[in-house]
C-alpha cells in the first residue's frame, strides 16, 4: 500500500479564470494522484509525469524542487516503516527519483536523515531505562544492516544518545545540588551498561565532590580531620580553616573644635585657644578585625586560636548563626558575639554548624 492519497486539485482564482490559466500547484498535486492511482510506481512512465508538467507550460525538472523532493521522502519514509528495505523496494526508490528529476546527491541526503531518524526512534526506546541489553544491542546491529547505515555513523548516534542519557541522569541527581550513594552507584552502572567512560574536567569533578559532601553532612555522615592540637577526651574535629576574629564595637569619634585656630599667651607655657570646643560627640557601629588565626569546629565547641590569644565558643551556647560570603555571624547567650571571617567553604562550616545545632 502506497503512503500516496488522492487530493482534490485547486480551482483557479478569479484573475486565473478570467485569463484561462490553471495553478500551477496543481502539477504536483497531479503527479501525487498519478502516484496514488498506480498499483506499482515502477510501470508509471517518465513521458505520464512529462505529459503532466507540458499541460502547465512548466518545466517539471526544474521547478517544484523542494516538493519533489518531499514526495521522495514520503515514500522513503514508507518503505523504512518496517525497519527493512527490500530489492524491490530499493527498485521503487530508485525508479521514484527517476520520475522526479531528483539527483543522485539528493535522494542520498534524504535517506540518509530518513534511515537515521528511524534507527534514533530504536535507539531512544532502547535507552528509556538508561541500560541496552545484549538482545538489544542485537536488534540494533542487525537493524542497522537493514537500513544500509554505516557502521561509524550508528556508532556516532548511539554514542550521542547514550551520553545524552547519562547527561541528563546526573543534571537529574544533583538537581537539587546533592548527590547520594545510590544516586552515583545508578550514575557508574549506568555508564558502565551504555559502555561509556566517565570522565570529569576539574570544575564538574568539583563541583560533585561538593554535592557528596553536602549529601554526607545532611544525613549525619559529618567528615572528621586528625587534630593538630589538644582536644577533650572523645572530641572530633569536622573544620578547621584560617580566620579573622571580628566583633561589633561600638566608637566615639574625637570633639569637634569650632572657631579661629589663633593662639593667645597667658603665661609662660599656658596659652588660651581661640575658639569653642565642640560639645556633641559623634558615635557609630563598626566591625572591628580583633585578632587573626585559626578555628576549629568539633561537636562541642568552636575554638579559635589566634596570635593574641585563644577563645571558645561551646555550641549550647550559641543560639543562632547567620552564613555570608565572607564568613559567619554568630550569635550567643551570654558575652561577645564575633562574626567569624573566612572565604573558603563557608557552606561546608555552616552545614555542619548547623548539623551540629539542630538535628538531634
Amino acid at each position: 500500500m502506497m503512503p500516496f492519497r488522492p487530493i482534490p486539485v485547486k480551482q483557479p482564482n478569479f484573475f486565473q479564470h478570467l485569463f484561462n490559466l490553471q495553478p500551477k500547484e496543481n502539477v504536483i498535486i497531479e503527479v501525487n494522484n498519478l502516484l496514488a492511482k498506480a498499483e506499482n510506481i515502477s510501470n508509471i512512465k517518465a513521458d505520464q509525469i512529462i505529459g503532466i508538467a507540458d499541460g502547465y507550460k512548466i518545466n517539471f525538472e526544474k521547478q517544484f524542487a523542494e516538493e519533489r523532493k518531499d514526495m521522495f521522502r514520503k515514500l522513503v519514509r514508507h518503505v523504512i516503516n518496517d525497519d527493512n528495505i527490500s530489492n524491490e523496494e530499493a527498485m521503487q526508490l530508485n525508479h521514484l527519483r527517476d520520475l522526479l528529476f531528483l539527483k543522485q546527491q539528493e535522494v542520498e541526503k534524504i535517506l540518509k536523515e530518513e534511515t537515521e531518524r528511524r534507527y534514533g526512534e530504536h535507539l531512544d526506546e532502547a535507552l528509556q531505562d538508561n541500560r541496552v541489553s545484549k538482545a538489544e544491542k542485537e536488534r540494533l546491529e542487525q537493524l542497522r544492516k537493514n537500513l544500509m547505515i554505516d557502521e561509524a555513523i550508528a556508532k556516532q548516534l548511539y554514542a550521542g544518545r547514550a551520553k545524552a542519557n547519562l547527561q541528563k541522569f546526573i543534571e537529574d541527581a544533583v538537581s537539587d545540588e546533592r548527590l547520594s550513594p545510590d544516586e552515583e552507584k545508578e550514575m557508574n552502572e549506568i555508564a558502565k551498561s551504555l559502555n561509556i567512560e566517565l570522565s570529569f574536567d576539574d570544575n564538574s569533578q568539583k563541583a560533585l565532590e561538593r554535592f557528596r559532601l553536602y549529601w554526607q553532612i545532611e544525613n549525619g555522615d559529618l567528615p572528621e580531620l586528625k587534630p593538630d592540637i589538644n582536644f577533650f577526651k572523645g572530641e572530633k574535629l569536622h573544620f578547621k580553616t584560617a580566620a579573622d576574629w571580628v566583633e561589633h564595637k561600638q566608637v566615639t569619634r574625637r570633639i569637634n573644635y569650632g572657631g579661629p585656630t589663633a593662639r593667645i599667651r597667658l603665661a609662660k607655657g599656658i596659652y588660651y585657644k581661640a575658639g569653642s570646643m565642640g560639645v556633641n560627640r559623634t558615635t557609630e557601629d563598626v566591625w572591628q578585625r580583633l585578632d587573626t588565626g585559626v578555628i576549629y569546629l568539633t561537636d562541642r565547641r568552636i575554638i579559635f586560636m589566634g596570635s593574641r590569644g585563644n577563645k571558645n565558643i561551646r555550641l549550647n551556647n550559641i543560639l543562632t548563626f547567620e552564613p555570608y560570603s565572607n564568613g559567619v555571624d554568630i550569635q550567643k547567650s551570654a558575652g561577645k558575639s564575633p562574626f567569624l571571617e573566612f572565604s573558603e567553604n563557608v557552606d561546608i562550616f555552616s552545614m555542619i554548624l548547623g548539623r551540629l545545632l539542630f538535628v538531634e
